[in-house]
């Protein structure tokens, strides 16, 4: 589909580089590593500065949030095809690579607009980025995060994707849940999953908090 879209006359800056960032995620995917770096590298020159002016601005569903979210599971695609042992290395570099780009969210110098769609994306793919990254802190600071914005941005898909997430964190890092590094909403999903009472101290009986329990209980 892409690559049909590259046949076709685009004048537009910000919707070429929609395409190329889309193609870029295919060839990842498919572990043509060179094709999928070219294709960012394009994308990355052809983005305009100011993506609001451009004409496609209204259609394309394409801005810098989405940008990032993209690129980020670009190189995390990219990751997975370099599984052995000797691949390690680089296999942990692009998956660093997701990291940094993933976190141009929430930088202090002049973070990235996000739609709460979006933000939720990148918060939960950061959480599963620290997984393969070996971060069990990370992983824990953001899936709490990405629940958070899950239960105000109210999706049923992006809640499972979550509770899978947090299960494959769980089974890698059986030890740290519950753990106090975990934060209070790891913690109180873990005590739901294993099917157990939990009475929250007052301190943690934030709306927050009982929302995704109560999310998850109609899940489980």
């Amino acid at each position: 589909m892409y690559q049909q879209a590259l046949q076709c006359h685009v004048s537009s800056g910000l919707l070429y580089s929609c395409v190329q960032s889309g193609l870029a995620q295919a060839y990842a995917q498919c572990g043509k590593e060179q094709l999928a770096l070219d294709a960012i590298e394009t994308a990355h020159q052809t983005f305009p500065d100011h993506p609001e002016n451009d004409a496609s601005f209204l259609y394309a569903d394409f801005d810098q949030s989405q940008f990032c979210l993209w690129e980020g599971l670009t190189y995390l695609a990219l990751g997975t095809h370099h599984s052995t042992q000797n691949e390690r290395q680089e296999s942990q570099s692009y998956y660093q690579k997701a990291w940094e780009t993933f976190a141009h969210i929430e930088k202090d110098t002049g973070p990235i607009t996000a739609t709460a769609r979006d933000r939720t994306d990148i918060l939960h793919h950061m959480a599963a980025t620290a997984l393969v990254l070996e971060d069990p802190q990370q992983f824990c600071c953001y899936l709490e995060k990405g629940m958070q914005e899950m239960v105000a941005l109210g999706s049923k898909r992006r809640r499972k994707e979550l509770i899978v997430t947090y299960m494959q964190g769980r089974n890698i890092w059986p030890q740290k849940f519950p753990s106090e590094d975990c934060g209070h909403v790891p913690t109180e999903v873990h005590a739901l999953l294993l099917n157990t009472e939990m009475k929250p101290s007052a301190s943690r009986r934030s709306l927050i908090s009982k929302e995704v329990l109560f999310l998850l209980r109609r899940e489980a």
